[in-house]
């Protein structure tokens, strides 16, 4: 397996694109807010005309909006895996020229994957078709956007106020030290990363997490086998990636070189461009090199998680194996409930919708029956179906198609956790006595809705459901808890609970 390029759509400055497209009063409002911030900017740069430049850029990102997939057709495999050798690409879209950009880099591609080949197409059409100071203007704003941060207070504290303020509803900026680690976080993530597992990750946090991550991989093994809803063929075929899957856990063997990227005391921008042009060089060195599999791809002191389907892993930073979601020296119970359900939503995202369709190789593959994945399909319906009906605010409902492969993650993830927390009872690994009047199965549910415990504005809710594949972290906790017989029982509820939904309306997949 060899690394690909994958060209993907963007150049937005609102978060999706039918923030550009909906006409409704509050979307309206937002684009002239947007409208003014970009026009602010300009003028922190000394242009004259700021009004008519952040004119021409909502107009200019409006079309490639126009171009653009929404957020659910995003995570469609089917449209988004669209291979092409570079002469089809320059047929597609010649204006564009990549292969004599590619060369500059003296980097020689014989294949790309474009997630949208439409998009492209219309870049093109746009690079053709609109004056060249419009496409100066809209590069500009670029430029701007995406420096802001490490430029000074003016621009930094503009793009606070829309982004951090208007849509994400932060009252107060982090200090400057705060967003400056941040970014080391970003640029030079395991160089920040080692400073911190020296100090806050003992090796035995990494043994028992170990233990947990194999107990819930057997758990979800048992699961498999002993699902009354679909086939053995499917289900041998579901094993075997189960037993292909990699896992990493804390921090990387060998951590990343950063030889020659020159950080000095000069100008923090010119430090963030050089960390962003040295790892953009090493990116594009390694097109068509074998893949390093032993590469994290998160920074090892990051609060994550994640599954990737292409490499078939899944991964745990020490950044996550911490308070609430793991105690080194604490209860078993609680462990299970808060990292457990963590490790077994990451398991699960290989079997969710999404990573479903890709086999134990990372390769997309229909590994399932017929009448299975029919089975599968209607079972995540309801899962869909049930997150479509939360209402965050009157009128505004969470995507339930959007958040779908997430929602299948969450409840898989408690499901199978809990199941090897049993497990690990019954085979004398965990204990399960009674502590501070509540049962050991009350202490797991408990601390997975604790590790949940959030508090929201409006106006980042409103983000979130609009843009993000996850829910917000109230439904993520009531709405898999809500499925589950289990937590019932663990509390002596009623089927008439307003926590739990009728027998009849309830699912379960994994």
């Amino acid at each position: 397996t060899r690394y690909l390029l994958f060209l993907t759509q963007g150049g937005l400055g609102l978060p999706e694109r039918d923030y550009y497209l909906r006409d409704d009063e509050q979307s309206v409002a937002l684009r002239e807010q947007y409208e003014q911030h970009v026009a602010a900017q300009f003028a922190n740069l000394g242009w004259e005309d700021t009004a008519a430049a952040a004119a021409t850029v909502l107009r200019l990102e409006t079309r490639l909006a126009e171009a653009s997939f929404t957020a659910v057709e995003l995570r469609d495999i089917d449209r988004t895996m669209n291979r092409h050798t570079m002469d089809e690409l320059t047929e597609r879209a010649p204006s564009l020229d990549l292969a004599t950009y590619l060369s500059a880099f003296d980097v020689d591609v014989p294949s790309i994957n474009l997630d949208n080949p439409g998009f492209f197409a219309e870049v093109d059409a746009l690079l053709t078709s609109e004056p060249v100071e419009d496409i100066r203007t809209l590069v500009s704003w670029y430029v701007v956007r995406s420096t802001a941060g490490a430029l000074s207070d003016a621009f930094a504290d503009e793009a606070f106020a829309f982004y951090g303020k208007a849509l994400g509803g932060q009252q107060e900026q982090k200090p400057r030290w705060k967003r400056v680690i941040a970014a080391m976080g970003g640029d030079i993530g395991e160089q920040l990363s080692q400073l911190f597992t020296a100090v806050a990750f003992p090796p035995e946090a990494k043994e028992r997490c170990d233990e947990m991550v194999t107990h819930i991989v057997a758990a979800m093994g048992d699961s498999i086998r002993s699902l009354d809803w679909m086939g053995e063929e499917t289900k041998e075929a579901a094993l075997g990636k189960l037993d292909a899957f990699g896992v990493k856990i804390g921090y990387p063997d060998e951590w990343r070189d950063y030889s020659g990227l020159e950080i000095d005391r000069g100008p923090y921008v010119h430090n963030r461009g050089r960390a962003s042009g040295f790892e953009y060089r090493r990116q594009l060195a390694r097109l068509g090199e074998p893949v390093d599999t032993s590469e994290w791809h998160m920074a090892p002191h990051i609060v994550n998680a994640y599954y990737s389907p292409l490499e078939n892993e899944i991964v745990f930073p020490a950044g996550i194996l911490m308070p609430p979601f793991f105690y080194a020296e604490g209860d078993d119970a609680v462990n299970f409930g808060a990292i457990g359900a963590i490790i077994g939503h990451e398991i699960t995202h290989g079997f969710d919708d999404k990573g479903s369709q890709f086999d134990a190789d990372g390769l997309v593959r229909d590994w399932w029956t017929t009448e299975d994945r029919a089975e599968f399909d209607r079972r995540a319906k309801v899962i869909e179906d049930q997150f479509d009906g939360y209402e965050v605010e009157e009128g505004l409902t969470v995507n339930g198609a959007l958040t779908l492969g997430e929602n299948i993650a969450d409840l898989g993830g408690l499901s199978i956790a809990y199941r090897a927390f049993k497990s690990a009872v019954a085979d004398g690994s965990a204990t399960a006595e009674e502590i501070d009047g509540y049962t050991a199965d009350q202490r797991f549910f408990l601390a997975f809705g604790s590790a949940w415990r959030q508090n929201s504005s409006p106006e980042y809710l409103r983000l979130i459901v609009q843009s993000d594949v996850h829910s917000p972290s109230r439904f993520r906790c009531n709405g898999t808890l809500g499925n589950l017989p289990i937590f019932a029982e663990a509390f002596g509820l009623h089927d008439d609970a307003p926590m739990l939904r009728a027998p009849e309306d309830r699912v379960e997949i994994w």
